[in-house]
């Protein structure tokens, strides 16, 4: 009897050492899947600033009041789009002017566009058909500074032409001195 509980002893403690094996493997399994998931998710989220593929495309609103912009691509028309919003509706819509626009994954730049649709603010003075330029800057991923060209005394109508537009509607010839913070609106 007692060299069958020495052979089953015997028998049994390589298993125990396999056991031990597969739990230690286990363990660092799973330490490593979860350090390698939450590197994942630190870097995929925006504490970092922009990431490489950041545009300033999409739906962005001011955390201080109902306005932003909305950047789209309109695929079926071939074009870049804009709309500028608040709370009571659509403030104006504009075909965007790549030509003259600044890449949409920089820091700061502007966006030349053609008015499209006044829409129906009360205090905008733009006009149909005509070039206008919204500015944006400190882009980091899911905020951004944004504004509208404006300034006392000048041009805010509208230009005949999208270098006119470029020309004028710039921070060196005193236009805006209003910018907005603006939050970027996941769908």
């Amino acid at each position: 009897m007692k060299q069958v509980a020495m052979y089953i002893k015997k028998s049994v403690e390589p298993l125990e050492e396999a056991w031990k094996n597969l739990r230690r493997f286990f363990i660092v399994f799973l330490l490593i899947t979860m350090a390698a998931v939450g590197l994942q998710t630190f870097t995929s989220c925006d504490l970092l600033g922009v990431k490489e593929g950041d545009t300033i495309l999409g739906t962005w609103k001011s955390p201080e009041g109902g306005d932003g912009y909305k950047i789209y691509y309109n695929s079926s028309q071939d074009q870049y789009r804009i709309e500028y919003f608040n709370n009571f509706g659509t403030d104006f819509k504009g075909i965007i002017q790549k030509t003259y626009t600044t890449n949409f994954k920089e820091k700061n730049g502007y966006i030349v566009l053609l008015i499209t649709d006044k829409g129906n603010s009360p205090y905008l003075e733009i006009e149909l058909d005509k070039y206008y330029v919204v500015r944006w800057e400190d882009f980091i991923g899911d905020s951004i500074r944004m504004g509208n060209a404006y300034k006392q005394g000048g041009v805010n109508i509208g230009l005949s032409t999208p270098q006119d537009a470029k020309n004028e509607y710039t921070v060196e010839n005193g236009y805006f001195a209003y910018m907005g913070n603006a939050e970027y609106q996941r769908q």
